[in-house]
């Protein structure tokens, strides 16, 4: 017996025990923006504290079976919405030593792997920001609601490693290398 008689008779011998074969379930996705969530990076600026706002961003979170650790989740940020509470503040944050928003207007998340960690989940993934990519990792909590889920977490990420403050700006005494991003986004399913 050759290999493909074989596989064609393992194909078919639940089918001749009456059994049917069900196709794999398609993910199902669920979608969050700044209306029913948010983002916010902490970050120093010598002794003061600030707290950024992302103003537009999409989150999409698809799960097949339900089981968020054989997920995927991609979020786009829109920079030029960011926002602090300081107009100076603002627009420094726009311009070429910042985020060079005119340069690069979003910044992007792709989950690698979601795995299991007590009552939350790891998370690693790619981070593009700037024109870089580098592998970033962190932690959130899934609680399941009505109409999806809601998802919280935190991610501190190197500012340094896409060259946010450049120039004088570099200087981690002025302002630390290390960047506090919590996220809290609700996420509802697609219709």
């Amino acid at each position: 017996m050759g290999p493909i008689t074989l596989l064609a008779g393992l194909l078919v011998l639940p089918l001749a025990a009456g059994e049917t074969i069900q196709p794999a379930a398609d993910p199902v996705c669920y979608r969050g923006t700044a209306d029913n969530g948010a983002i916010r990076f902490h970050f120093r600026i010598e002794r003061s504290e600030f707290i950024g706002r992302i103003g537009r961003f999409q989150a999409v979170y698809c799960m097949e079976s339900g089981v968020p650790e054989q997920g995927e989740i991609r979020v786009t940020v829109d920079l030029t919405s960011v926002a602090t509470g300081n107009r100076d503040l603002d627009m420094g944050i726009q311009e070429p030593e910042g985020f060079d928003v005119d340069r690069y207007p979003t910044a992007e998340w792709r989950t690698r792997s979601i795995e299991p960690d007590g009552d939350a989940y790891r998370i690693s993934g790619e981070l593009r920001l700037r024109g870089a990519t580098r592998q970033e990792e962190g932690r959130f909590r899934l609680e399941e609601v009505a109409d999806g889920w809601r998802l919280e977490g935190a991610a501190t990420i190197s500012r340094l490693d896409y060259d946010v403050g450049t120039g004088e700006l570099a200087d981690t005494d002025f302002i630390p290398d290390h960047v506090l991003v919590e996220f809290d986004l609700g996420l509802d399913r697609d219709p």
